[in-house]
């Protein structure tokens, strides 16, 4: 069995923080009601913007966004992204993998959320500031 180790933990760590907690953040907004949050696509399009702004924030902290493959995130269109985001959460992988885990870690949500816009400080865009403020 070949075992492959992935030595930069902290940014597979970030990234993974800065992909779920806007996810999370609008979940909350919605009291978790997947389908009042695949109806409001201006939140999902906000959902995109800012998981765009939190990897920009850790890039700008010095970490690369891993896996690498993440860095797509920057050039998909709010408006595609936010398509993609809904299909997701009507699946059944979004319904207990992403819902159920922002339902049962809201606080472990609220300290990566403070955690990230730390790491952003007074760079954090307007969309990550508010989707995160839902958390």
């Amino acid at each position: 069995m070949n075992i492959e180790r992935y030595m930069p933990i902290m940014a597979w760590h970030w990234s993974h923080i800065a992909l779920v907690l806007p996810l999370a953040g609008a979940m909350y907004h919605h009291e978790q009601d997947v389908d009042a949050m695949v109806a409001d696509r201006a939140l999902l399009k906000q959902t995109m913007r800012a998981t765009a702004q939190g990897f920009a924030a850790i890039r700008r902290g010095g970490y690369p966004i891993l896996p690498r493959g993440l860095n797509i995130m920057r050039w998909i269109p709010a408006a595609l992204g936010a398509g993609k985001i809904a299909t997701l959460l009507q699946s059944e992988f979004g319904r207990i993998a992403l819902t159920a885990h922002a339902a049962a870690a809201r606080d472990e949500m609220h300290g990566f959320a403070t955690d990230l816009l730390t790491l952003a400080g007074a760079s954090a865009g307007a969309d990550l500031r508010e989707v995160l403020g839902a958390i």
